[in-house]
Formats: structure tokens, sequence, C-alpha cells
């Protein structure tokens, strides 16, 4: 099992979304809150397609909430995160020319 300690909002399998290991486990501790969850949902997303922290690859977000890809994910004075900074959608664009997001392109295969 998976145990997420201190602030940790969840884990996820980084750059694993076609893979059988794409994976990412959230704890919302505050499930009235439909924003905070789509903010934590959209950040675990971001890193199986590839998406590192902003403060990983030195970024700077824009956003006076803070940015969905920054390490404090729930954003600056409490305030839920609502963009994706210029270096996620960098990142993202590296994933989709490395092929790593193809399985989401076409139909299913069924077995």
């Amino acid at each position: 099992g998976v145990e997420l300690l201190d602030k940790k909002v969840g884990v996820a399998v980084p750059d694993s979304v076609c893979s059988e290991r794409a994976v990412a486990v959230v704890k919302s501790g505050r499930p009235f809150e439909p924003q905070q969850t789509a903010t934590i949902l959209s950040h675990m997303a971001g890193h199986i397609l590839g998406i590192e922290h902003d403060e990983d690859g030195g970024c700077v977000c824009d956003d006076e909430f803070g940015c969905i890809m920054s390490t404090e994910v729930l954003g600056a004075g409490g305030f839920h995160s609502r963009m994706f900074s210029t270096c996620s959608k960098a990142d993202l664009d590296v994933s989709l020319n490395m092929g790593i997001t193809s399985c989401l392109w076409g139909a299913p295969q069924i077995q």
C-alpha cells in the first residue's frame, strides 16, 4: 500500500500514461471542495503525462494563485491553482513528440 505522509496529497508514476504501470494515488482532505480535488487530480495526471514540478525546471509561475504543477499543488495562500505554467506546457510538448502519449490517439484495442 501507499501511505501519504506530511503534506503530500498524492503520488504518481511519471511518464507512465501508456504503460501498465500508469497509476496515481490521491488524498483529498476536503471532499466537499471539488476545486481542490480537481487541482490535485490535474497535478497527478500531469506527472503521468510526463510533466515535472515547475520548480524542478527553474520555472516561474505567472499566476498569483500558483500553477498546477507547483510543488505546492494547493496554491499560494490556500487558493487553488488554476493554470499550467509555460514550462509545464513545454514538458507536455516533449512527451507528445516523444510518443509516450501515443495510446491516447487511437481507438482502444480489444483483446
